[in-house]
């Protein structure tokens, strides 16, 4: 029995390992623009549905950008509440609804523990800055079911409303309990 028919086997697919594996990466670094493009893009709707900007039609990707432009403005606060330049560490994303150059809410990014996993997303409160205005998921592990309900709108609109200080200023949990 010769050793050139494994050979052939051999050389074959390693060359074939070679190319693939090229060609995965070839298409994940010319994608890498793309996927961060649409991840930009997805982080506005979020905001945007957070801000009942935008409700169950979706609009354009130049409508989703002038709206964002129009209507929010980001800033990056400190520990302390200050504003800063640059993310340092214990710094937050703040977002301000803005409607006629006067400030119509705020955004927070939300991250929590659910029942079976993360939920990540955006809670909106009016300018009194205690009652919730919108709120939006867009990342979450919660199961099919009844957990994959907290994207819908009917869910979200059982925050609305909802006041995080009682009449003596001491915060109140907003949250969701089971069963």
């Amino acid at each position: 029995m010769s050793e050139t028919p494994n050979k052939n086997v051999i050389v074959f697919a390693l060359l074939l390992s070679v190319i693939c594996s090229l060609m995965i990466t070839a298409a994940a670094v010319g994608l890498k623009g793309f996927q961060t493009a649409n991840m930009e893009l997805d982080k506005k709707i979020n905001i945007l549905k957070a801000a009942n900007l935008i409700g169950k039609k979706k609009p354009s990707k130049i409508e989703i950008n002038k709206l964002y432009n129009t209507h929010i403005k980001e800033v990056i606060v400190d520990d302390q509440g200050q504003v800063i330049e640059n993310h340092v560490s214990n710094c937050l994303n703040l977002y301000f609804y803005q409607q006629d150059n006067s400030v119509k809410g705020y955004i927070l990014p939300i991250n929590t523990q659910g029942l079976w996993g993360k939920i990540q997303g955006y809670l909106a409160f009016e300018n009194d800055g205690q009652t919730v205005s919108g709120f939006s998921i867009f990342s979450h592990s919660e199961t099919p079911g009844l957990g994959g309900e907290i994207e819908s709108a009917w869910f979200a609109k059982n925050f609305k409303g909802k006041k995080i200080l009682n009449s003596q200023n001491e915060f109140v949990s907003v949250g969701i309990a089971k069963g």
